[in-house]
C-alpha cells in the first residue's frame, strides 16, 4: 500500500476511535495523493450550501452530498464528475416541508418521477450513475419519506 494512503487510513482510524465522525480536512491536509487514490477514502456525506441552484463537485472525492431544502430548489449538474461514479443526493425537507427539486439537464430519470416527500424534516435519497460516453446522470435509485 502506498505509504501516503496508509497514513491518511491510520489518521481517520484514530478519530473514529475517538469518535471524530469529520475527516475533510484530513483530505484537504493530503491534496498531494493523486484523485483516484482518495476517492475511495473520502466518501463521507458533504454538506451541500442551500441556495436556489444548488451546486456539487464530485471532484472533491465526494459522492454522498446533503442538503436540507429552504425552499423550491434546482439540483444543478455536478461539477468533475467522472465516468462510472456513482452519486448520492440526500435532499432533507425544512421545518416547513413541501419543497420541490427540479433537476439539472444531465440528469435522466428514466422510471423514476421525481417528486419528494412533503412532510417536514422528512429526508429523501436520488442515486444516480454518471456514463461519460452519453454525459448523463442516470437515476437507478429513488428512495423516500425517511
Amino acid at each position: 500500500m502506498d505509504p501516503q494512503i496508509k497514513k491518511y487510513i491510520d489518521e481517520v482510524e484514530a478519530r473514529i476511535k475517538k469518535g471524530i465522525g469529520d475527516f475533510r480536512d484530513l483530505f484537504t491536509n493530503h491534496r498531494h495523493l493523486k484523485t483516484d487514490q482518495t476517492r475511495f477514502l473520502t466518501n463521507l456525506p458533504t454538506e451541500l450550501t442551500d441556495q436556489a441552484i444548488i451546486e456539487s463537485n464530485a471532484g472533491i472525492g465526494a459522492h454522498h452530498f446533503f442538503v436540507t431544502l429552504g425552499g423550491n430548489r434546482t439540483l444543478a449538474n455536478p461539477e468533475n464528475v467522472q465516468d462510472g461514479d456513482r452519486l448520492v443526493y440526500e435532499l432533507i425537507q425544512d421545518g416547513t416541508g413541501s419543497r420541490t427539486i427540479t433537476l439539472g439537464s444531465k440528469f435522466s430519470a428514466g422510471p423514476w418521477t421525481i417528486t419528494l416527500t412533503t412532510t417536514a424534516s422528512k429526508r429523501d435519497f436520488i442515486e444516480c450513475i454518471y456514463r461519460a460516453q452519453t454525459d448523463k446522470l442516470y437515476i437507478v435509485n429513488f428512495v423516500k419519506g425517511f
